[in-house]
């Protein structure tokens, strides 16, 4: 964490001690950590053609159009490629409880697993507003895309228009997960 982050960590920790700040209490980032998502390449995608590399992006950008969230406006779209190169879409969905929203990656997991395609994943995509930075799956998300993706399967993150992406694997992302190969029989 940078000093500045430092800094800013210190006076909102003793401003969240007040009873104010309860209902409006945030997970506290770097800021600099933030901004450094660049275009990376550390996972390959050589399986897929430069015209499927487009088609993913475009079904993850035009997913994210998709996305019903009036209360937080921040829009994410994802896409599942499967090895036969179609793609199941998803988006975010919001609702006024809050608990009961769902994020793109596990509307786009259902939808993958409730048509029938739970196990001939190629990659997934994932794009938010953002033209600054790329987003990436949320913890939940990452431990639902687990129970049905290889590890070794490719996450490419989109900025908002797509012109910047990072691209790592699912293991990278989740490193010691806990899959279902973990449980007692």
């Amino acid at each position: 964490m940078c000093k500045r982050c430092v800094n800013r960590r210190a006076n909102l920790l003793s401003w969240e001690s007040t009873s104010y700040n309860l209902k409006y209490r945030r997970p506290l980032r770097c800021l600099a950590a933030r901004k450094t998502i660049s275009m990376q390449m550390n996972a390959p995608l050589e399986h897929l053609t430069t015209e499927e590399f487009e088609k993913l992006k475009r079904n993850a950008l035009e997913a994210r159009q998709r996305s019903y969230s009036p209360y937080s406006k921040f829009r994410v779209g994802c896409c599942i490629m499967l090895k036969s190169k179609e793609c199941i879409l998803g988006a975010n969905v919001e609702n006024a409880s809050y608990g009961g929203a769902i994020c793109a990656e596990r509307t786009a997991v259902v939808k993958a697993v409730t048509s029938g395609a739970r196990d001939n994943w190629l990659c997934l995509a994932i794009s938010g507003d953002s033209l600054e930075s790329c987003i990436s799956p949320c913890g939940i998300c990452r431990q639902v895309i687990r129970e049905f993706a290889d590890l070794k399967m490719p996450i490419v993150m989109f900025n908002g228009d797509g012109s910047k992406h990072v691209i790592k694997t699912l293991q990278d992302l989740l490193p010691l997960s806990f899959g279902p190969e973990d449980l007692a029989d």
